[in-house]
């Protein structure tokens, strides 16, 4: 059932008096891509010049019914963002849920955000929606930090990407911003947020809409993209759209000035189009196979030689990480992995990571370039030599990596560790050897130690090491 609207969006979206003042230019045609696109989703009359916008960035014919999924893949700068805010105000805001609510029971209109920057940004559009319009604003009822309750029975929520905030609720819609840069926690949190949603937004008919700039060729938005972009028939549509073509504002200089710079990383976030040269790291499947669930840690064993690798921080913003393994039969054994997250005392943090260490008759230690100064003399405090990596970030992941795939590692039941490793992406360099590093908004801290300590963070072959003993007296706990 879909709750009656009181104006149709282009009305909306170009009447000063509700969403004209979310998008600046409106009035002068900077918009008018934009305003195409959503006479399309909403099956709208269009004129000669929007049927040949819409057809140039959908390859549909003009639709005889409206979208209620679609996905929107737009440039930087394009106004995606503001557009996304507008569009959840006109869903939520000027539908009359009162009908379709049960008692008690508020429908929501989410804008999901990558990360909390995103998502606070998001939420200022909507809260400057909403105060620019007398007619708008007056339909507050309470504003706090949880979500934006308004007197026809819906509210407002801006959420950062998690499918635990999802359960439970009636969607009015739910736009995912930034829908391609949400690998950033869990399995697939893109997947399954919209998984979590699509049942709750068909009992309302309610809009589901992604909208991103594009990025690896990976993910719900690729996998929407692949299946669904120009082709008539498809059940969602999609779009894809450069950044001047929805924001004629745009100087051409700083996309000419970007793509010298970094033309794969420019044809993404400016012509909207897929990276080639981004692929993940590793699958997940290859971590878990060589996980032995319920194993978090394995105990120091006087028959092995330990090797330890840290990750360091300042204490502020990235977590301080350290991480135990020896080689035994050929494989590389993660024993500890230790983190401590912000904020914290850099020296006390020292302290606890010496403590394990010293646990497993370790006396000497590898870690990143982080800081080197302080760092080798609050180790030398705590009894132990630091040893600058000789491997940079990159160069460890890569040397971990035909250890993993050919299953001569074995690594710990860590969420934090597999989810940082399967997020991690490998970029194809010209003229040198990849690079591997977090996607934007995530971390690496985890699985930084982890690998550091599996390789040894050192450019010198390492030779296997101690009194190996079989397998069947190892003793493990979790």
């Amino acid at each position: 059932m879909t709750a009656p609207a009181l104006v149709d969006p282009i009305t909306a979206l170009t009447d000063d008096n509700l969403l004209a003042p979310m998008l600046p230019g409106v009035h002068d045609g900077s918009w008018d891509a934009w305003l195409a696109i959503v006479k399309g989703m909403y099956a709208l009359p269009m004129t000669g010049r929007d049927t040949q916008v819409w057809r140039e960035l959908t390859g549909r014919p003009v639709p005889l019914k409206p979208s209620r999924a679609a996905y929107l893949l737009c440039g930087r700068r394009g106004g995606k963002t503001q557009m996304a805010a507008a569009l959840t105000l006109y869903e939520t805001a000027l539908r009359d849920w009162s009908g379709i609510a049960s008692k008690g029971e508020l429908i929501v209109g989410a804008l999901v955000a990558a990360d909390r920057r995103q998502a606070g940004q998001a939420l200022r559009y909507l809260r400057g929606g909403l105060e620019a319009s007398e007619m708008l604003r007056s339909l507050v009822v309470k504003d706090n930090s949880e979500g934006i309750e308004l007197s026809n029975g819906s509210e407002l929520a801006v959420m950062t990407a998690s499918h635990r905030s999802i359960r439970g609720r009636s969607f009015a819609c739910l736009v995912a911003d930034e829908l391609c840069h949400w690998r950033t926690e869990g399995e697939s949190p893109d997947a399954e947020i919209l998984r979590a949603a699509e049942p709750a937004l068909s009992l309302t008919d309610g809009l589901l809409l992604g909208i991103s700039t594009p990025h690896a060729r990976q993910g719900v938005m690729y996998s929407r993209w692949k299946r669904h972009y120009r082709k008539a028939d498809a059940p969602s549509l999609v779009v894809q759209a450069p950044s001047r073509r929805l924001n004629p504002r745009l100087p051409q200089a700083v996309v000419d000035e970007a793509l010298a710079e970094d033309e794969a990383a420019a044809r993404a976030e400016y012509l909207a189009q897929w990276r080639d040269d981004v692929a993940s790291y590793v699958s997940r499947d290859v971590l878990e196979a060589l996980v032995t669930p319920g194993i978090t840690e394995r105990p120091p064993h006087t028959a092995h030689r330990y090797r330890a690798f840290v990750d360091v921080s300042g204490g502020r913003s990235d977590s301080f990480c350290w991480a135990v393994a020896h080689t035994e039969d050929g494989t590389d054994i993660l024993d500890l992995l230790g983190e401590i997250k912000p904020p914290f005392s850099p020296a006390d943090a020292v302290e606890r990571c010496a403590a394990d260490l010293r646990r497993y008759g370790i006396t000497e230690v590898r870690g990143d370039q982080y800081g080197a100064g302080w760092v080798v003399e609050q180790f030398e405090a705590a009894g132990l030599k630091y040893h600058p990596s000789e491997l940079n970030r990159s160069e460890i992941y890569l040397d971990a990596l035909p250890r993993l795939t050919a299953k001569r590692a074995e690594l710990l039941d860590s969420d934090t560790l597999l989810n940082q490793l399967a997020n991690l992406e490998r970029r194809s360099r010209s003229g040198g050897r990849d690079s591997v590093d977090h996607p934007r908004g995530g971390n690496d801290d985890a699985a930084n130690a982890a690998m550091g300590a599996i390789t040894g963070g050192t450019k010198a072959k390492r030779a296997t090491a101690g009194i190996l003993l079989p397998r069947r007296w190892r003793t493990i706990h979790a």
